[in-house]
This record gives structure tokens, C-alpha cells and sequence, in this order.
């Protein structure tokens, strides 16, 4: 009688003629919880020819070492092929701008208003509104006297 909840001899004996061990089909059904077939069936690498898109990735300046992580961080084969790879200079700058605090155009409106960088993050740090912060002029005695002037 075949039991459903144990491996037999006949089922390790199937296991090896499938080119899956003994202790990998033991791991498989009672570790992993496979079921029996699926257990002593299913083949350990499915090997994939990817020689095709080595190619591509070779004509686009990409190593088979880049192109197989990309694949492992789940890129699309042909995404993975054609990407250029990052500079070192480009990832230090996307890496920048991910930690940016404000966007650029904001600091450059600022900028463009006669309002330092310093003055903006102050005025923020204050609770101004970005906009705000942007935007308001800086009060000096010159611009004072040409405010009560008018």
C-alpha cells in the first residue's frame, strides 16, 4: 500500500532515476511540505539558454556577471541586456537626489528670488511653506525704504 504521508523505497528509487537525491527528495516532501510526485519528479535547475541575450548584453557593454544579478533582482531578460550600466559619478547622483530634501526647482525659484539657500532651509525650519519659503522677498534697509516709498 502506497502511504501518502511517507516516502517508500520505490518512491527514492523513482527520485534517483529523476536525477533527485535521497536527502534532497526527503528535504522536498518533508520539509517543504511538496507533495509525493511533485516531490520525486520535478527537476532540481531548470536550465534556461540565455546565450542570446548574453550576446545582446555583451554588444551593449553589459558582463554576464551584471546581466545574471539583474536577473536575480528580477529585471526582465531583455531590460537586463540592454541597460547601460550606471557610472560610478551617476549612481553618486541618483543617490544624491534620492536623499534630497527639497526638490531643485524649489531651491532654484528661491535662488532666482534673491533668497539663499541658507535663508530657505531656515525659513522652512521654521514652518514657512515651501512655497512661501520660495518666494517671499528678503526685508533689508533697502528694500524698506523702496516699500515706504511707493
Amino acid at each position: 500500500m502506497d502511504l501518502e504521508f511517507e516516502l517508500t523505497e520505490s518512491d527514492y528509487k523513482r527520485a534517483i532515476s529523476n536525477g533527485i537525491t535521497r536527502y534532497r527528495a526527503n528535504v522536498r516532501f518533508y520539509e517543504l511540505g511538496w507533495d509525493k510526485e511533485r516531490a520525486i519528479t520535478e527537476s532540481i535547475n531548470k536550465k534556461v539558454d540565455r546565450k542570446h541575450w548574453h550576446r545582446i548584453a555583451a554588444e551593449h557593454g553589459i558582463t554576464r556577471d551584471a546581466f545574471n544579478t539583474r536577473l536575480h533582482r528580477g529585471w526582465s531578460e531583455e531590460k537586463a541586456a540592454t541597460t547601460p550600466k550606471i557610472t560610478i559619478e551617476g549612481a553618486q547622483k541618483k543617490a544624491h537626489e534620492a536623499l534630497r530634501k527639497y526638490p531643485v526647482e524649489l531651491l532654484q525659484k528661491a535662488v532666482d528670488n534673491g533668497i539663499s539657500e541658507q535663508t530657505f532651509r531656515r525659513r522652512i525650519r521654521e514652518g514657512w511653506g515651501p512655497e512661501k519659503a520660495a518666494t517671499k522677498p528678503i526685508y533689508n534697509r533697502q528694500n524698506t525704504k523702496e516699500l515706504i516709498n511707493k
